[in-house]
């Protein structure tokens, strides 16, 4: 599988394992193969090399399932290979062993872990910074004239007590009685606390010669900043700055007695969707004084000094599931957004009061609208297929801004970096689960669509743009570049 990684001190550990049982199987049979008498004499069937191994690979790669199994499988070679245990338990005990290195085997060829999708921008390093902009902490993706260096590098994970965070969710969501303990989120999000998205922490802005768009990014309701990093990444390779806000909706989901299935959902999160409209606007307000934003770059006096840091004027702002809800709001309400990319949308914030007139104003910008096979099924209560339904129909003259698609083969967590390092063994559970090139490839799909959206409303005005133009060229791509079949429907009536 081109997009697995090859976990070096996994298969280390296996092979390991495999070779201390066979050697424990048979004590003479190690004299009579040189290769493994070799190993045994320079001690890679010792405890001591098990140990550098099994350190090397969780600092890699975190708390995986194979890191249990390995332990376990130890700890039967341990009790075989000293006599802890009595004669009559042995063999009990070696098939136990050998089992345990036997799923690890097949844990280790199953579930693999994904690499991160290649940037496809001329701008190859990514400079970043975590910062707070008006009481909103952001995440800023942007082209650096700085080396890359894994020293320089940022893991996804946001803040230390996101867990936190992430298991109340889970609560809120599931119910207290189903919701899985702490621990266990913990151990499935270890991956995202040893994952480098890629980045050069606290780098140079590069100074390009044309005016810079800025994106601002919406996570979901139990994401972060991060998750979206492969895509914010990309963009920032096109010339872009990318920032990407940090909305604290546990805040107004504590206050809830009740899960989002329930009816008063909506209602009850009205607070949480005007904070992150407050929010996006402000951070707008902030990137859109020059001065204000270079105080973000470590090259700050020279941005200043030189007045060489050139803005498009407009924005664009994007957003996956309820940073959705954040992104149509903000790019229907606010002249500065030109175009909005909108990923598996949360389409139910058009039932408040509040917000009802907007899903009859008639769109005059270009919006992407991109849905995944099955969010509707899954989580009804979101509204996606009735309330996108109603704004088509309301918008049937805006067929050129308004480009509606659903993409084949995704999930909804397939749009976001989430599906690249969650434990696969841990996803099995899921119905949303595809092979790993597929999960790659919509992810590359995905970013090319929204370059080739945001670049063809940069070079057009609302009035001359053409999605048909974007659909073209993501067809060429697919028949020419990666030689994959195009998995896009237009969205074009009421029962999608």
């Amino acid at each position: 599988m081109r997009d697995k990684e090859l976990r070096g001190f996994e298969f280390i550990l296996i092979a390991n394992q495999t070779l201390s049982i066979f050697k424990l199987s048979d004590p003479k049979v190690i004299n009579d193969i040189p290769w493994l008498k070799f190993l045994d004499d320079n001690y890679f069937l010792s405890v001591w090399a098990f140990f550098v191994c099994f350190k090397g690979y969780y600092r890699i790669y975190g708390i995986r399932i194979n890191i249990i199994s390995v332990i376990l499988a130890e700890i039967c070679i341990l009790l075989q290979e000293y006599n802890i245990i009595s004669y009559s338990f042995r063999y009990q005990n070696m098939m136990a062993g050998l089992t345990f290195v036997l799923f690890s085997m097949v844990v280790y060829y199953a579930f693999p872990v994904l690499r991160q999708v290649s940037i496809t921008g001329i701008f190859k390093n990514i400079g970043f910074v975590s910062n707070e902009i008006l009481g909103t902490q952001v995440s800023v993706f942007y082209p650096s004239d700085e080396k890359y260096s894994k020293n320089t590098d940022v893991i996804y994970m946001p803040y230390p007590s996101y867990f936190d965070t992430f298991h109340f969710i889970f609560q809120r969501q599931l119910g207290i009685r189903i919701a899985p303990p702490k621990w266990l989120i913990k151990i499935s999000g270890q991956p995202m606390v040893m994952r480098l998205m890629g980045v050069i922490n606290n780098a140079n802005l590069k100074i390009l010669n044309s005016k810079m768009p800025i994106v601002v990014y919406s996570h979901g309701l139990s994401s972060n900043r991060n998750y979206q990093a492969g895509f914010c990444k990309d963009l920032a390779s096109k010339g872009c700055i990318v920032i990407s806000l940090q909305h604290k909706d546990e805040e107004y989901l504590e206050k809830l007695s009740v899960s989002p299935k329930e009816v008063d959902f909506v209602n009850s999160m009205h607070q949480a969707v005007i904070r992150r409209k407050k929010q996006a606007k402000q951070i707008l307000d902030f990137a859109f004084d020059k001065n204000k934003l270079a105080t973000l770059f470590k090259n700050s006096e020279q941005i200043l000094k030189s007045g060489s840091l050139q803005l498009n004027g407009k924005a664009i702002i994007c957003g996956h599931s309820y940073g959705t809800q954040t992104a149509v709001l903000c790019g229907l309400d606010d002249d500065r957004i030109f175009a909005t990319v909108s990923l598996d949308p949360v389409m139910n914030i058009f039932d408040l009061p509040a917000f009802k007139p907007l899903i009859k104003k008639q769109v005059n910008k270009p919006f992407l609208v991109l849905c995944s096979d099955n969010f509707n099924k899954y989580y009804p209560w979101y509204k996606q297929k009735e309330d996108l339904s109603k704004w088509l129909s309301n918008n049937t003259n805006s067929k050129k801004q308004l480009l509606a698609l659903r993409m084949k083969n995704t999930e909804h967590v397939d749009m976001i970096d989430a599906a690249l390092f969650y434990p696969r063994e841990l996803q099995i559970v899921r119905k949303d689960i595809y092979s790993p090139n597929t999960v790659s490839m919509n992810l590359i799909m995905i970013n090319k669509l929204a370059e080739f959206f945001i670049f063809e409303s940069l070079q057009n005005s609302p009035q001359t743009i053409d999605c048909q133009r974007v659909l073209n060229k993501f067809d060429d791509m697919c028949k020419n570049a990666i030689k994959e079949a195009n998995p896009l429907e237009v969205i074009k009536n009421l029962f999608y």
